[in-house]
């Protein structure tokens, strides 16, 4: 739905890192959370990387695409209610900052190995 696409989730977003304490957030929780995806991420290209020997020229797509796969996860609809049902309402903001690392770093190197093999 484009109302969901367009204004409720970056509305979410934006409240979700608007009411964000800075001083309340442990690093080394985030840094945790953020070390757990990217051994996840890493696995799942490692994995693809031994599979898909006989791909050829496919093999940096397939990676990519695993890669998105296993880590683009629904953390929003799904992982914030139940952090904030398990933990508390404090550590439901971890995933707000979550997000944007895993957009900026993952995700970018995802497409970029998509791309790469779009273009041969």
């Amino acid at each position: 739905n484009k109302f969901i696409a367009t204004i409720s989730v970056p509305a979410i977003f934006f409240l979700g890192l608007a009411t964000l304490n800075a001083d309340s957030v442990s690093f080394t929780l985030f840094a945790a959370m953020a070390l757990s995806k990217i051994l996840i991420y890493m696995g799942t290209c490692a994995v693809t990387y031994i599979v898909s020997r006989n791909e050829g020229d496919n093999r940096p797509g397939m990676i990519g695409i695993f890669g998105i796969f296993t880590t683009q996860s629904n953390d929003i609809a799904l992982g914030l209610p139940i952090i904030t049902a398990s933990f508390g309402e404090e550590y439901g903001t971890y995933i707000f900052l979550l997000a944007p690392v895993q957009l900026l770093f993952l995700n970018l190197i995802s497409l970029i190995l998509m791309e790469t093999t779009a273009q041969k």
